[in-house]
């Protein structure tokens, strides 16, 4: 997939060492706005897949931290701690964190939504799974999406989860590789090089 990038995106040409033969290097393209190809694949599906878990891996961890803080500071109603043993201890607990399920299940909406859009801004279209993986988020112009674009893909993403994971299906059989978010605000996951 050939990807435009503005020219003063790319790396400026002053940058290139002179030739060591003598000969008179050749002149530097000027600087206005004109669109250079950049050749960059889709990324494969292990290298996303890998991605993903990665970053998965990094929100579950803070979930982790919020559900353990929580489950350290409540203590079941009524019951003292010597009363209940065994898997009736175990149940009580349990029941005690139904309280805590559904301010977890926002706070992994928001902590979703927040490490994608900002990683997706700050290191350029990386998120650190992408990184990792030599994998980045671009839109047509070849470049890291616009804030809007960015934290509009994280929120449509939701939608690739329902039903069975079909929006993620869909990156499959297209060749450009799109997800069904990708393919709503016009990203593309890809391999530069």
């Amino acid at each position: 997939m050939d990807v435009p990038i503005p020219a003063a995106a790319a790396k400026p040409w002053e940058d290139v060492p002179e030739p060591a033969t003598g000969a008179a290097p050749a002149p530097a393209p000027a600087h206005s706005g004109q669109i250079i190809e950049v050749h960059a694949r889709p990324a494969a599906l292990w290298q996303r897949i890998t991605a993903f878990i990665v970053d998965g891996t990094l929100i579950c961890s803070v979930l982790a931290l919020y559900v353990g803080t929580a489950a350290a500071l409540i203590t079941p109603r009524g019951v003292t701690a010597t009363q209940l043993t065994g898997i009736d201890g175990v149940m009580a607990r349990v029941h005690q964190l139904n309280a805590v399920l559904a301010p977890c299940i926002a706070l992994a909406l928001v902590l979703g939504l927040a490490y994608t859009a900002v990683f997706a801004l700050l290191w350029n279209g990386r998120t650190p799974g992408r990184r990792l993986l030599g994998i980045r988020l671009v839109d047509r112009t070849g470049l890291a999406p616009a804030p809007g674009r960015a934290i509009a893909r994280a929120v449509l993403a939701v939608l690739s989860f329902v039903p069975f994971l079909a929006g993620f299906w869909l990156a499959l059989f297209d060749r450009r590789g799109q997800t069904l978010h990708d393919k709503l605000t016009q990203t593309f996951v890809v391999r530069p090089g």
